[in-house]
């Protein structure tokens, strides 16, 4: 196996015939992270690949992994054998603010699990400086990171993260803290078998030790070095230091700067976590929150569904109404209850509340997320024709969310929604068709159903029907009929429609080159964040190509480009610094 000079696998890459890595976000001992897009649902994602460097080479003609040579073997299959059952704990994990894993899979000589992206704000990056911390802001992050905790702890298996700092913590958009990277977590408590990782100054002195106990207490401390790092601004002491240091000089509860803006029942709780010795430590997630209770209350933790239903519609209580409602709560964001809401009428076999309660426990609105519980109410309300829910069921199995993955079932289910004319199961059934996932490859098949959605009105159909005159695909190639439909699309907010129609203006293709109206078109696009687009609106400024010539704006799009691993942005930079 001959070795690349980069492990990681490519940008552009598509992986398991599913995800396009557009990114790579990082790399560690044990595994390389990528920014990956997911195919027809177009979301992003975040794949975490097994290649322990120090044991694996890439084999530069089809990217597989592998050991780096026969004496590497037996560690490189102990590391993958250790990443595939670190994998099938993730995917088990439900909690709201804990990363999503959504599948697992071997792929290339190695193995892979994806999870869902929730942004690139860390907690140090998202939060107040420390003199503007508040009580209430601490306990916001606090107590939601000790349910995670205390979620994985309790575990039938229990998972000690062993890893937890500032940059394992991200801050959705909705201000709540997502715990990220398991890595180095190990689902066990014992003594003898774990090895030694930790972050200086975040782990404690036991998780450094070959025989030292390790369990909730050891996850504590790195919280409570988490808060001393959010309250103080400087990077905790390293446990080995501390050994010698005086124990009272870290005490929050007697700093000055601190006493008067937090309650010294909060600052003692985190003085105690942070404490040397294990047993001076709280023992466990739910006796700090117990501590808590008597604190600011109003940043609770995240509590499972609501079982109080609303109240229901005053001028009618049927079914149908309670959809209505529930959907409206839903356009508004506004999720607390809905489910509860939704329970009973899903339960009395009212498809649509089914269904609704299935996108409930899909996107993790007012409920953790659950894919598997998603799948139950969508198959409920598939089963009785909806087609809403015969798409999304079919989405579930082409993705594998929630059931294994399975081309073959998801056209099926594909299918009946696309007969009932549900366009997003057209689209979808479309792809399935080009890319030969679950019925043999065939682009006329794919044109048809893609005409039948973007003919509803479909912006993706419309766009990806576009492609398809643009390159030939079941239809003869036709720029002016491929311009018509990336317009339509485009003209509805379609990202890449608009960099197409700004692409087909660039090159004269299907109509008069016109670089000021390619200038416009790229711009929508890359305002959107599409990398391609902003690539030309960088070179359109850079020659001066439908604008005057600026560079400082070539370079600002170039960067924007780059920065989503845009190959070609990254060498126009090269070309520009040298």
């Amino acid at each position: 196996m001959s070795e690349i000079l980069s492990p990681a696998l490519p940008t552009g890459y598509m992986l398991r015939d599913t995800y396009t890595i557009t990114a790579q976000l990082g790399h560690g001992g044990f595994g390389i992270t990528y920014l990956a897009v997911e195919d027809v649902t177009e979301r992003r994602v975040v794949i975490k690949e097994n290649y322990p460097g120090e044991f694996s080479m890439r084999n530069s003609a089809n990217h597989t992994a592998g050991p780096a040579g026969e004496s590497r073997k037996e560690n490189y299959e102990w590391a993958l054998g250790a990443f595939l059952n670190e994998a099938k704990v993730l995917t088990r994990l439900r909690h709201p603010n804990i990363v999503p894993v959504l599948t697992a899979f071997r792929a290339l000589g190695t193995a892979y699990y994806v999870m869902d992206y929730i942004g690139d704000k860390p907690l140090l990056k998202a939060a107040p400086s420390p003199h503007d911390i508040t009580e209430q802001y601490l306990l916001s992050i606090l107590r939601p990171l000790l349910s995670a905790l205390h979620y994985l702890h309790t575990q039938p298996e229990p998972l000690l993260h062993r890893d937890l700092k500032p940059d394992n913590i991200l801050i959705d958009s909705k201000g709540s803290p997502i715990i990220i990277d398991f890595g180095a977590a190990r689902s066990t408590m014992s003594t003898h078998t774990h090895s030694k990782v930790g972050t200086p100054g975040y782990a404690p002195l036991e998780q450094w030790s070959n025989g030292a106990k390790r369990g909730p207490w050891t996850d504590l401390y790195s919280l409570a070095a988490t808060c001393y790092r959010l309250l103080t601004g400087q990077e905790p002491p390293d446990c080995h230091e501390r050994v010698y240091a005086d124990p009272d000089s870290e005490l929050l509860a007697t700093r000055p700067e601190l006493r008067g803006r937090f309650s010294p029942a909060l600052l003692s709780s985190i003085d105690k976590a942070f404490a040397m010795r294990p047993s001076d430590r709280w023992q466990s997630a739910q006796d700090w929150l117990n501590a808590l209770s008597g604190t600011q209350t109003e940043a609770a933790t995240v509590q499972p569904e609501k079982t109080a239903p609303l109240s229901p519609p005053t001028t009618a209580a049927n079914d149908a109404d309670i959809v209505a409602q529930a959907q409206q709560l839903i356009d508004r964001k506004q999720y607390d209850g809905v489910p509860a809401l939704l329970r009973p009428a899903a339960e009395n076999g009212y498809a649509q509340a089914q269904n609704l309660l299935g996108d409930c426990y899909y996107d993790g609105h007012g409920v953790p997320q659950d894919y598997a519980q998603a799948v139950q109410w969508y198959r409920k309300a598939a089963e009785q024709g909806d087609a809403d829910a015969q798409c999304s069921l079919g989405a579930c199995y082409y993705s594998g969310h929630g059931v294994p993955q399975d081309y073959a079932e998801a056209v099926q289910w594909y299918r009946k929604a696309a007969e009932q004319g549900d366009a997003d199961a057209q689209i979808c059934l479309g792809v399935c068709y080009l890319k030969g996932h679950g019925v043999p490859q065939d682009y006329t098949q794919t044109v048809q159903w893609y005409r039948k959605a973007a003919e509803q009105g479909h912006a993706a159909a419309q766009n990806n029907l576009g492609d398809c005159y643009d390159n030939g695909y079941g239809v003869p190639q036709d720029n002016a009929q491929a311009v018509q439909w990336f317009r339509k699309a485009a003209e509805q907010g379609h990202a890449n429609a608009q960099y197409y129609l700004g692409d087909c203006y660039y090159n004269g293709e299907g109509v008069p080159e016109d670089n000021a109206q390619a200038v416009q078109w790229f711009r929508k696009a890359a305002e959107q964040g599409n990398d391609n687009a902003q690539f030309m609106l960088g070179m359109c400024y850079y020659y001066g190509h439908g604008v005057p010539k600026d560079h400082v704006q070539a370079v600002h799009w170039y960067h924007k480009a780059a920065e989503q691993g845009n190959d070609d942005a990254q060498e126009a930079l090269d070309e520009i610094f040298g």
